[in-house]
């Protein structure tokens, strides 16, 4: 208990350091206030700009426009790209088997295919250039790929299924990878730059396409 005075009061000491507890007290509360006075704008204006944000999109602030335009002027070569290399060694090997008659008919007789060889060498030239074009040009890509599909599965079987030899398996493998590869065009179309997609436009244009049609230049 604390000293008391004759009187029955706190002796004058007391008094005074009681006085300036409050006056320290009393300085703390007003700097708080002031302090809270001086961050109001700022939080009001922080928060009406977010406000505004929010008022002027119904998903939030507006992000940065994102550049997809150069990307997408991109890709859409791609395809054309890929069927360029595709078919021009098609074309290729069609023009060597024309100026190798004997060479080709030879290499026929010595394979399994059960076809006579001026058959089966007049119907390799016609797909190898036919197709090859046609795989270029873009024109019914799918149906294109699927033929040179199972060429390659056909000529892989009956002319290099010798796996004895490297070579021979080498061709084998080769042929599979490019089997799967026209897959991918079967499965993925023929693109933009290409006439079954201006086909499928006029189609669309005059109410004719269909959803699931062979000449759509996208995935089916």
């Amino acid at each position: 208990m604390p000293f008391v005075g004759q009187q029955g009061r706190l002796p004058d000491r007391f008094r005074l350091g009681g006085i300036y507890a409050n006056r320290y007290f009393f300085a703390v509360r007003l700097r708080r206030k002031s302090g809270q006075k001086k961050r109001k704008p700022g939080k009001d204006a922080g928060r009406s700009a977010c406000v505004a944000c929010l008022c002027s999109s119904s998903s939030g602030c507006p992000s940065p426009p994102r550049n997809e335009t150069e990307p997408m002027s991109v890709t859409r070569y791609l395809p054309f790209v890929g069927r360029l290399f595709i078919g021009i060694p098609w074309i290729a090997s069609g023009l060597s088997k024309v100026a190798n008659y004997a060479g080709t008919i030879a290499l026929i007789e010595h394979s399994t295919l059960p076809l006579p060889p001026p058959l089966a060498y007049a119907g390799a030239i016609a797909l190898e250039l036919g197709c090859g074009i046609l795989i270029i040009l873009g024109y019914q890509t799918r149906i294109v790929a699927i033929v040179f599909a199972l060429f390659c599965l056909v000529t892989a079987v009956c002319f290099h299924a010798n796996f004895a030899d490297p070579n021979q398996t080498f061709h084998f493998i080769k042929n599979l990878i490019m089997t799967g590869g026209l897959l991918q065009i079967v499965a993925s179309g023929a693109g933009a730059i290409s006439i079954d997609n201006r086909i499928f436009k006029k189609q669309t244009l005059d109410g004719t396409a269909k959803i699931g049609s062979w000449l759509n230049p996208d995935r089916l």
